[in-house]
């Protein structure tokens, strides 16, 4: 979810891991330097949704899907999904996790074990929401710690 830089990044790496992949932007245009990704071989399918916003995350213990609200005609839909991948915004929306059920500290940060798990089983947190140190640094190496977790749990699934 998102249209800039971080955006376009998350899906480029994702590419080659992911079968699929739906970017969702509320805007009409793209907002990256970089514009749209070009196809590899190898890579998922990618579906790119503007003007479109996620109305609601659809599941009850984990992600089944999204539900989409196309801006202009109002029109909702929903689409089958494993994951939501947040990358708008330069301030963390708590409330959305707060909504989710995701355990926050007193000042309203996404409590996260040292391998970025959250309470919630599958649901990692990086960045500015997990850390009190806002630098990009901090960032990235959670990153890092994350997507290997996100590995490990990918290579090894819970219902195997």
């Amino acid at each position: 979810v998102g249209g800039g830089d971080t955006a376009l990044s998350h899906l480029q790496r994702l590419q080659g891991i992911a079968s699929r992949i739906t970017l969702v932007h509320r805007q009409k245009t793209l907002r990256s330097e970089y514009g749209a990704p070009e196809k590899q071989d190898g890579d998922g399918e990618v579906e790119i949704l503007l003007g479109t916003a996620v109305d609601t995350i659809l599941g009850d213990d984990r992600v089944m899907g999204v539900r989409l609200k196309d801006l202009a005609s109002g029109k909702t839909r929903d689409l089958p999904a494993e994951a939501v991948v947040m990358a708008v915004g330069t301030k963390p929306n708590f409330a959305l996790f707060r909504d989710l059920g995701v355990s926050l500290d007193s000042k309203d940060q996404v409590v996260a074990d040292p391998w970025q798990r959250t309470n919630i089983p599958h649901f990692l947190a990086i960045g500015d929401i997990s850390s009190p140190l806002k630098m990009i640094v901090t960032a990235v190496a959670q990153a890092a710690v994350a997507a290997h977790q996100a590995y490990v749990e990918v290579r090894s699934p819970y219902w195997k």
